[in-house]
C-alpha cells in the first residue's frame, strides 16, 4: 500500500492517480540527480510540494491555484511548512 493518508477524502482512483504522478516525477528526476530529487511540481491547476520525511516516505502538499497564487508563497516557504509539521 502506497497511500498512508489522503486528505481530504477523494475517490480511490483520483488518489492513486495523484500518487502515481508524484512517484513518476520522483523516478524521472532521479535520472538527473539522485541527491536532489524533484521538490515541486507546477501543473496547470495545482502546485505540489514534495518533502521526504523518512527514506522512501514522502509528504505531498497539493494546492490549487484557486486558493493561492504563485506569487503569494514560494516553494521554499511551503517546504518549510511541511518540515515543521
Amino acid at each position: 500500500k502506497k497511500i498512508l493518508c489522503y486528505f481530504p477524502s477523494v475517490d480511490t482512483n483520483h488518489a492513486k492517480s495523484s500518487v502515481g504522478l508524484v512517484e513518476g516525477m520522483l523516478n524521472f528526476s532521479e535520472i538527473f540527480s539522485e541527491r536532489h530529487p524533484c521538490e515541486s511540481i507546477h501543473g496547470k491547476k495545482h502546485r505540489q510540494i514534495l518533502f521526504e520525511c523518512e527514506p522512501d516516505i514522502w509528504i505531498v502538499l497539493a494546492l490549487p491555484y484557486e486558493i493561492i497564487s504563485s506569487r503569494e508563497l514560494r516553494d521554499g516557504a511551503l517546504r518549510l511548512l511541511l518540515q515543521e509539521t
